[in-house]
């Protein structure tokens, strides 16, 4: 097989073999490029630098996809199972963050109305306090006091960021509550 019928192979599949001129004392390294990503490779031949860049594509999951919330395209850099999920709701691995807030703000459920807040654009989640110093905490132990709009007031030492809410989800996760001073109002 020659250089050009290799990459005339590996072509449908969106991937580009160059071989690397670099490395002129190691005739057997090639430039494998997947998805945009670019890797080198040993080979012992043509044939098995082919071989070797179906099981990267194959290791990289389905080929990306533009994400129908941002506009964003998802490369699918992810273990199979992630860029299945990735590929099969249209969303980018970010934008699946944010869709994961929005649903289990829509289930309702009781354990996520109690420990859920956003407060200045910010999702956090507030654990109940931990009473063991020593123990792995959100915020490094750090004493925080929130009250939820609806009244609700919670004092916890064990507090989660999971980040600031994209402008596109701001309408979707609005804010729900503030934060007080932990020593007094």
């Amino acid at each position: 097989m020659t250089l050009r019928e290799a990459q005339l192979q590996l072509q449908p599949l969106g991937i580009t073999l160059l071989k690397n001129d670099m490395y002129r004392n190691w005739s057997r390294t090639y430039q494998l490029t997947v998805y945009g990503e670019t890797d080198l490779h040993w080979a012992d031949d043509l044939d098995e630098a082919v071989a070797l860049g179906v099981k990267l594509r194959e290791e990289r999951g389905p080929e990306g996809h533009i994400c129908k919330e941002c506009g964003e395209r998802e490369q699918n850099h992810f273990f199979k199972s992630v860029a299945a999920y990735l590929t099969r709701e249209q969303l980018c691995h970010s934008c699946s963050h944010w869709y994961e807030k929005i649903r289990w703000k829509a289930n309702e459920s009781e354990s996520y109305h109690n420990i859920a807040a956003v407060v200045e654009g910010t999702h956090y989640t507030i654990h109940n306090k931990v009473n063991n110093p020593g123990s792995h905490c959100g915020h490094g132990g750090s004493l925080f006091r929130v009250r939820w709009f609806d009244g609700r007031v919670k004092e916890s030492n064990d507090v989660w960021c999971q980040g600031s809410i994209p402008d596109r989800f701001r309408e979707r996760l609005p804010d729900t509550a503030e934060f007080l001073d932990p020593h007094g109002e």
